[in-house]
């Protein structure tokens, strides 16, 4: 299934895309709800798991990747959320 490109973000530049979507990554993340679904993202990926294949690094190195979306802030409650604090 292909996402469409929304118009507003095909628009801007790529400096100003990057900022947009880490800003959109935060705002999701900052609720329990987000937390909650980024932690399950995060632990499908195998954030906290020691990779035993080359496949699995790579999931664990996109997952490291989208934490640096979330701001040190929401980084906090995603974490939370996947070590089993969010109820």
């Amino acid at each position: 299934m292909r996402i469409p490109r929304l118009k507003y973000l095909a628009a801007l530049k790529p400096k100003d895309l990057e900022a947009r979507t880490a800003l959109a990554f935060r705002n999701v993340a900052k609720t329990t709800d987000g937390a909650i679904v980024f932690a399950t993202i995060l632990q499908n990926l195998r954030l906290l798991e020691p990779a035993t294949s080359p496949a699995e690094e790579a999931l664990c190195n996109y997952a490291k990747q989208l934490v640096k979306y979330f701001g040190e802030d929401a980084q906090f409650r995603v974490l939370d959320a996947l070590l089993g604090g969010q109820e």
